[in-house]
């Protein structure tokens, strides 16, 4: 099992990684995170035992698909562009890094995340992205921990539904500026990067979350799922999440006290300035 031994922080721009500019694995989110983690996706390698690919891509031109690796423990950009070419790239797999093997495959082409626009990479502060249309994309995450403890980054300005499942719903993006409560079971705690805990009404969350810069978005402790857990997307169909995605954690408890130390780790991993 993936115990965040290895979730790696530091990171440079991809622009600026050269083979005389590696990594170092020496700063590491098992300092303050070691328990309990269900899954792990990113764009960043998050483990150093972990050996698999990061994401496969499929191109427009052929519809052929490729699984992509690490270059300097970020996501190979080279070998994304190279297989995509002056096309565009879509992501039909995000790989577990946890070592539980929950990838989020997504095989229905229409439904599937951007990576590449016409040859050109998908970036976020300088480091690869997803993008999400904000009309269809988006993955399950089959058979969730009645407990989590989530982690996103995202950059939006949408007011739609980041994830939902079974009778409980929570959102990162909130669903109508309105003063109404959110519906998610056990009352978790919404959190805007390293801040306090936020007003849990939908106008609060939209004014905290859908600002257009790239942030880390989490939610503690998520109760109550024991199913599967759709993302990006309200469960019945429609209102989609509009975003760049380049990160997701979930860990199977209550994360909040150290919170913190994970939140920095994975700013300084995603090159985000905490406010």
């Amino acid at each position: 099992m993936f115990e965040v031994d290895c979730l790696v922080q530091g990171w440079p721009q991809y622009k600026e990684l050269a083979d005389d500019k590696q990594i170092s694995l020496s700063q590491l989110l098992s300092d303050v995170a070691t328990t309990n983690v269900f899954a792990g996706y990113s764009l960043r390698l998050l483990s150093s035992s972990y050996l698999g690919p990061c994401i496969r891509v499929r191109r427009s031109t052929d519809g052929a698909t490729q699984d992509i690796g690490f270059t300097g423990n970020i996501v190979d950009v080279s070998a994304i562009l190279s297989f995509v070419g002056s096309g565009n790239g879509f992501v039909h797999t995000w790989y577990d890094q946890s070592g539980n093997n929950r990838n989020l495959i997504q095989a229905s082409v229409g439904l599937q995340p951007q990576i590449v626009n016409s040859g050109s990479l998908i970036a976020d502060a300088g480091l690869p992205c997803m993008q999400l249309d904000g009309v269809d994309d988006t993955f399950t995450l089959s058979s969730a921990s009645a407990t989590l403890s989530v982690f996103a980054v995202i950059n939006t300005i949408d007011s739609q539904w980041m994830l939902s499942g079974g009778s409980t719903i929570f959102v990162m993006a909130a669903e109508g500026n309105n003063s109404s409560p959110d519906t998610a079971a056990g009352s978790p705690n919404y959190y805007r990067n390293n801040g306090a805990a936020l007003e849990r009404t939908r106008q609060a969350l939209l004014g905290s979350y859908s600002t257009g810069v790239k942030l880390v978005a989490s939610v503690m402790p998520l109760t109550g799922v024991n199913g599967d857990l759709f993302l990006f997307r309200f469960q019945s169909g429609g209102f989609n999440f509009a975003a760049k995605v380049s990160e997701l954690i979930f860990f199977s408890d209550d994360k909040t006290a150290e919170r913190g130390a994970i939140v920095a780790n994975i700013a300084q991993g995603q090159s985000i300035v905490l406010s």
